[in-house]
């Protein structure tokens, strides 16, 4: 008996240190599929995406959608509007793809539009999906 216990205190002893090892992975891993929904930060990071690259994020919204029964992940539906270029549209979508956070781009919806001014721009509308883990 005070083998086998010792046998297992050696055992979680090994996953401690190998946990340790291995904290860094697991939060980048978590900030992947983060544990919570956090609307504040897919907000926060919407606008830092859209104005680091020469966009204007005109409107956002956010709801939550349930994963299917016994998956582990929920996921939450963003519907972006931007206004801007079409290049600047594509250096967004490239900062999407290299975000840390998982998202899926489901569709872009292009509109012309003009300023008061007259200069001519687009109008896109970008929905995606996020996931967290339930």
């Amino acid at each position: 008996l005070i083998l086998s216990k010792s046998a297992i205190m050696a055992n979680i002893n090994a996953l401690t240190q190998e946990y340790k090892k291995r904290s860094s992975d697991i939060k980048r891993l978590s900030s992947v599929v983060p544990n919570k929904k956090s609307v504040a930060e897919i907000v926060s990071t919407m606008e830092k995406i859209a104005s680091s690259n020469g966009m204007q994020l005109t409107g956002e919204t956010i709801s939550e959608q349930r994963g299917e029964v016994g998956s582990s992940y929920d996921s939450v539906l963003i519907d972006i509007a931007l206004s801007g270029g079409y290049a600047s549209l594509v250096n967004v979508l490239k900062s999407l793809e290299k975000n840390l956070r998982l998202i899926d781009v489901s569709s872009i919806d292009v509109t012309p539009g003009t300023s008061p001014g007259g200069a001519i721009f687009l109008n896109f509308r970008v929905k995606m999906s996020a996931y967290f883990v339930k």
